[in-house]
């Protein structure tokens, strides 16, 4: 594929390459001292890409990260992530989108110098047919194509339980139920928790240019469990998505250190409350929250709560 254009995968990725660092090497060794040098003869070579989710779904987010991509050049040798990553990178590809949804994240791989007619390809999960994977010329590309335009309806669908879909979310201050027992109600939202967040402590660091702290409050009690054996509920079990179709989560997107952390252990009829918070695009809109139970793999089972805007 030309430098530039875009390819759309089999299991509905677009991706494009939109610039290339061919000696990273300065890069890398100035995002971590923890980095190793490459080997003499070496260098780090850096792609950015950008990803786009065509042909998925509203309701479930599709996962990219680095480690979809290899590299081949003149010499014919496969290079890929798990042997030949560079280290700490900045802003490592690793994006999880739902229908629409676009992210962008590089790449890099240490090569030898004398490495040319450098192709990145792309290869799904767990797939064992060569013909799936697509193939990019790793280059600076002269222009690159547009995104894609994507129809994404959220249109509440007809015969749907509110709450069990993002298109049907369960609307601000309305409890809903959970398959494992839990009745979860947002009681209150800090659109912009700035302030809140970098006050909780000084380790904290301010969200990215761009971007806002968001915080809600919610109220948990077990409705459906054991008067013998507590459940827990934490801020991981919880995602946020929105007007990009990104998905945020705490692991990658939470907001550090802050009051009153959502985290409790309930017996049958106990109720708790905290907060969760996630550093998000100022620009982001139509926010919906969504529960997934624990060891769950099954996204019928999430729950989705519409978050009110525009409170402080």
């Amino acid at each position: 594929m030309p430098t530039g254009s875009t390819v759309i995968t089999n299991d509905g990725f677009a991706l494009t390459i939109v610039s290339v660092t061919s000696n990273a090497t300065d890069i890398v060794m100035n995002e971590s001292r923890l980095n190793d040098p490459p080997a003499d003869g070496n260098i780090f070579t850096m792609a950015r890409l950008r990803v786009q989710n065509v042909v998925g779904d509203v309701n479930v987010e599709m996962n990219v990260s680095d480690f979809r991509f290899r590299l081949v050049g003149s010499s014919s040798v496969r290079f890929s992530q798990l042997e030949h990553g560079c280290g700490a990178i900045p802003d490592r590809l690793d994006v999880s989108l739902f229908l629409g949804g676009t992210g962008e994240g590089n790449v890099c791989f240490e090569i030898p110098k004398s490495e040319t007619d450098l192709v990145l390809f792309y290869e799904p999960w767990f797939s064992f047919n060569q013909t799936n994977r697509r193939w990019m010329t790793l280059a600076n590309p002269a222009s690159v194509e547009a995104a894609r335009s994507v129809d994404v309806s959220l249109e509440p669908l007809p015969n749907r339980t509110s709450g069990h879909f993002r298109t049907n979310p369960i609307p601000p201050g309305m409890t809903v139920e959970s398959e494992g027992g839990f009745a979860l109600t947002i009681v209150s939202v800090t659109s912009n928790a700035i302030d809140v967040v970098m006050n909780e402590s000084r380790l904290n660091d301010p969200p990215s240019e761009g971007n806002i702290f968001t915080m809600a409050r919610l109220r948990v009690q077990n409705v459906g469990g054991d008067a013998n054996v507590e459940m827990n509920v934490s801020n991981f079990r919880f995602g946020l998505v929105g007007s990009s179709s990104v998905r945020f989560s705490q692991l990658e997107h939470g907001c550090g250190a802050i009051p009153d952390l959502l985290d409790v252990s309930l017996f049958l009829g106990g109720t708790g409350e905290g907060n969760v918070c996630f550093e998000i695009p100022e620009s982001e809109t139509d926010l919906v929250l969504f529960y997934e139970p624990s060891f769950s793999f099954n996204a019928a089972e999430r729950i989705w709560l519409k978050v009110p805007e525009n409170q402080e």
